[in-house]
């Protein structure tokens, strides 16, 4: 038996399949057989086959006469044949280093792994060879979290050994599809129920990046199968791991692999595809950007007069955009007599989508909703809904992220808003005041809180073991609070330490079926003081004696924040000390008493619609345009709109002039920097003596600060030191409009190496990443006139028509000799951002400087010539609405 069997699927590949070849029956490791399977080539490869395979015998050549148009199908003709004790996959095209199958199978040998691989990929194309850094540093892979982290990076069937056992006793294969995924059936099944991956690095497997492979071409239609592999990837996981939690995690990392690939698809569509692909993605798999598997219940009941319109409900709830473990309907069997016979044809047809009807011996009323789910399926998470509302899609989506965070919360989209009244009685808010009024700041509402009374209409999710044993007590809900479960639950599970939080981007809103709402609860048990909710609530309020001392406790905290809220607020609205120059703080004058308090903490208690209101405010008396928060669609606007919601810790480390340097580093290596020649605290402890001749003194926190100082003797300290003190106090986020990022920044004075070109001017080149790709350069010069010019390349040097605040620079700037290794730079810096300006020098000798990264680039309130190039360059940034 051979330690390896090698399958090598060819078609039409005669431009490399010599090399591919050489490189395999030169392996250090000798005992292999090759087996080669020709799928109808009509170039020469079927003839390079035939001569290979007669000057070696450990060669099976298999020509698959009729071409297949599948390598799913070609390597599972291979893997049917193959008599090794493990098996390797090459593509024709690519190319294996002489030790790659000796490292691999020594690994296979000590570890007994079912897969061994290698993430040492390089990229090559023709002799130009693309270094990838090595991103898997474990020596054996055997937990879940290990395993999807190789299920979301490695989707090839390259680059691996696979133990031929595994293989046939998992009934493993390739998918039989033409498909630009078709690898990543086979490798994403394997991984699943792999029990352990070894890795060796030192094997190193050549990918040839050519034109004419499947995956250098545009997509078009026939490429939407690559959606059905991961359906298919899914159903493997659901049939084969029975673990719920295990199985939710395999299926979501499967989802960001395909979550991925959507945004790859759209990018690399042509022009007259792109509209048809979305359309028809939309068609065929409507949710394939956000569906997920969540190992949840949602539970909810109905009754006789809404049964003929619950089915409305359900279907909004089968359709979300996270597809959960069981949706479950509870009903009466005293109401229903003859059980799925008194129910509606369209009801009982969603049992073939999803839906399980479960029947309750006793009638407990609205309770029917939650109790029998707890008592069947203690151990799970329930989201409760009611049966007369249409549901938005993610809704649920929206509370299962929130729950992922934190999950000592019951948490939903609605609350009702209790309090302590004039004689200290606890009671309920009329649910309109949360909803039109302000009568509580939002930094309080989107507190988890004893007095947040949630809402069951609008969704609910309950942790696993979440209330006390007492919330099955039929008797007493029953005699407390008979048509008040909410109630009943919130006080449940208040008295077992969890507390009501509305989740972010809630839905505050009801759609409610048509003709629903005659009889409902909220009509019976009526939200005024002397209502049934009220009295509902003081009974079992005063049941529990522990629950006055735990709303008493909480009470305090929120007078508290209130007191705070209300004192900004007040500031606010007092008379602000005009022409003041400190822009770190903001200065107040109250009974003729000043008072300077910290921006940056004011700013953490204005509300959303309070900063947006403050920065399209700044935005409009810079611009005269107003920034649509909602749906941003120009450079400008979208720059605004991460201001707000994108400024995120790492942020501030890169837009940090001195800890940037690290990230330059690590990323693309020292020799980038500009020698750093100090770094301080305070500017009196600087020794200028120790300086050069040249030098630049910068602060860290901002842009603009810096001081350029070309003969030391000419220096004035004593001016450079009222700047640099005027600098360190302000507070860059808030001088041109709320760039938040730079709020947090550690403020330091840096000393840098002084550097310029031959004519006493300084070659900057500004690199405009989007999404991780650089797109144009922007070339800025004549700094040392009044005249400062601008122009912006594309990435092959052609000039653009475009550009913002300074004149165009219309004499031709040559192309830098090395513009390729500037880009390349660039988007290693930028990767994983939205968007970033990532700038450089390039002296005379050709050495590149990195200078800084910027993520608002002019504030987002650049003066675009033409107009069009804003909403060209707005189009390219992806938002990432996570934050908001």
């Amino acid at each position: 038996m051979p330690k390896v069997s090698v399958i090598i699927p060819v078609y039409n590949t005669e431009q490399y399949l010599r090399e591919c070849l050489d490189s395999v029956v030169n392996q250090t490791l000798k005992d292999i057989e090759i087996i080669c399977v020709n799928d109808g080539s009509t170039d020469n490869s079927g003839r390079i086959l035939e001569e290979y395979a007669e000057k070696d015998t450990r060669i099976v050549l298999i020509n698959n006469i009729k071409n297949s148009g599948a390598p799913g199908t070609v390597k599972n003709i291979g893997i049917s044949k193959a008599k090794g004790e493990y098996l390797s996959f090459v593509d024709s095209d690519d190319k294996i280093n002489n030790s790659y199958l000796f490292d691999l199978y020594k690994t296979a040998y000590k570890t007994k792994a079912d897969i061994i691989m290698t993430c040492n990929i390089q990229k090559f194309n023709n002799e130009n060879f693309i270094k990838n850094k090595n991103i898997c540093n474990k020596k054996i892979l055997k937990t879940p979290t290990e395993k999807t982290f190789i299920i979301k990076n490695f989707g090839t069937n390259c680059a691996k050994l696979f133990k031929a056992t595994f293989i046939k006793q998992n009934n493993l294969s390739c998918y039989e599809v033409r498909n630009i995924a078709e690898d990543n059936f086979f490798s994403l099944t394997s991984y699943v129920v792999a029990k352990a991956i070894a890795i060796n690095n030192k094997a190193c497997y050549y990918y040839r990046m050519h034109s004419t492979s499947i995956t250098a071409a545009k997509r078009t239609e026939k490429d939407f199968g690559i959606f059905e592999v991961y359906k298919q990837v899914d159903n493997f996981v659901i049939n084969n791991i029975k673990d719920k939690k295990l199985q939710s995690e395999y299926l979501n990392s499967v989802q960001e692999r395909k979550i991925q690939d959507y945004k790859w698809f759209l990018k690399e569509c042509d022009n007259s595809a792109y509209n048809l692909f979305k359309i028809t993605l939309k068609e065929k798999e409507p949710q394939v950007y956000t569906k997920v598997f969540y190992p949840a219940i949602i539970s909810l009941t109905s009754y006789p007069a809404r049964i003929d319109t619950v089915n409305q409900t359900i279907e909004s709830i089968l359709n979300q955009t996270i597809k959960v473990e069981k949706v479950i309907l509870w009903l009466a069997k005293s109401q229903f007599p003859n059980l799925e016979k008194d129910l509606p044809e369209k009801l009982i047809n969603l049992t073939k989508c999803g839906l399980t009807i479960e029947w309750c011996d006793e009638d407990i009323k609205s309770y029917k909703k939650l109790i029998p789910a707890l008592q069947k399926y203690p151990d799970d998470i329930i989201v409760t809904a009611d049966d007369d509302i249409i549901y938005e899609k993610d809704r649920v989506e929206r509370l299962i992220k929130e729950y992922d965070k934190n999950k000592k919360y019951i948490l939903c989209h609605r609350i009702t808003r209790l309090y302590f009244d004039k004689n200290k009685k606890l009671t309920n808010l009329n649910r309109a005041i949360y909803e039109n009024g302000k009568k509580y700041p939002t930094k309080l509402i989107r507190k988890a809180s004893a007095f947040n009374k949630l809402t069951g209409c609008g969704m609910v999710l309950y942790p696993p073991h979440c209330f006390t044993n007492d919330v099955f007590e039929k008797e007493l809900f029953m005699s407390l609070a008979p048509t008040s479960d909410d109630i009943w639950f919130h006080l449940q599970a208040l008295r077992n330490g969890y507390k009501v939080k509305v989740v972010k981007s809630n839905y505050l809103g009801l759609k409610c079926i048509e003709n629903t709402q005659a009889v409902a609860l909220c009509n019976i048990n009526d939200a005024n003081v002397n209502g049934n909710f009220n009295k509902h609530l003081l009974n079992v309020y005063n049941y529990y004696p522990e629950l006055k001392k735990i709303f008493i406790k909480d009470n305090r905290e929120n007078q508290t924040i209130i007191f705070i809220c209300r004192m900004v607020k007040l500031l606010n609205k007092a008379f602000t000390v005009k022409n003041s120059k400190n822009r770190a703080n903001k200065v107040y004058t109250i009974l003729g008493i000043k008072i300077s308090i910290k921006r940056s903490f004011l700013y953490k208690f204005y509300s959303k619609r309070k900063k947006e209101k403050l920065l399209n405010k700044w935005y409009y008396n810079k611009t005269g345009q107003k920034a649509d928060f909602s749906n941003p669609q120009t450079f400008n606007e979208k720059i605004q709109w991460m201001k707000l919601y994108d400024s995120t810790q790492i942020k501030t480390r890169l837009a940090d002039k001195y800890l940037v340097r690290e990230w330059v580093k690590e990323k693309i290596g020292e020799e980038y920097l500009i020698p750093l020649l100090g770094v301080w605290d305070k500017f009196d402890e600087i020794d200028f003596d120790k300086l050069p001749n040249q030098f630049v003194l910068k602060c860290n926190h901002g842009c603009g600060y810096n001081i350029i100082v070309k003969n030391k003797a000419d220096f004035d300290i004593e001016d450079a030191r009222k700047k640099i003190n005027t600098w360190i106090r302000e507070d860059f986020a808030f001088k041109y409009g709320f760039e938040m990022h730079y709020s947090a920044i550690p403020r330091k004075i840096i000393a840098e190496k002084y550097i310029e070109n031959s004519d006493n001017d300084l070659y900057d080149y500004k690199v405009w990443c989007f999404n991780g790709k650089a797109h144009y350069v922007q070339f800025l010069s004549e700094r040392n006139t009044d005249g400062l010019k601008m122009v912006f390349y594309d990435r092959n040097w052609n000039k653009q028509d475009f550009v913002y605040s300074y004149p165009l620079d219309t004499k031709e700037n040559s192309k830098p000799k090395n513009l390729d290794l500037l880009l390349s730079l660039a988007e290693r810096l930028s990767e994983s951002f939205s968007h970033v300006r990532v700038d450089f020098y390039i002296t005379n000798d050709g050495r590149i400087y990195f200078g800084e990264m910027t993520f608002t680039s002019c504030s987002g309130m650049s003066d675009w010539q033409p107009k069009s190039a804003d909403l060209m360059l707005g189009q390219m940034i992806e938002l990432n609405r996570k934050g908001r």
